[in-house]
C-alpha cells in the first residue's frame, strides 16, 4: 500500500470522498422518484389488468 507523503494528497482525497459521497445522494434521490413512479404505474395498471410493464423518459 502506497504511503501518503503530502497533506495535498489527504486533501484531495477528502474533496474526492466528498464528491462521491454527494453523487451518491444525488443517485439514491433519482432511484427513489423512479422506484415511486414505477410503484404507482403499476398500481394503476394493476386496476386495467395490464400484466407488462414498460417505462420510457418523456
Amino acid at each position: 500500500m502506497k504511503k501518503l507523503d503530502s497533506n495535498l494528497d489527504k486533501d484531495s482525497l477528502l474533496e474526492e470522498l466528498k464528491r462521491l459521497r454527494k453523487e451518491n445522494k444525488k443517485l439514491a434521490s433519482q432511484k427513489d422518484k423512479i422506484k415511486a413512479k414505477y410503484d404507482k404505474t403499476k398500481k394503476e395498471l394493476k386496476k386495467k389488468d395490464v400484466r407488462k410493464i414498460t417505462l420510457t423518459d418523456e
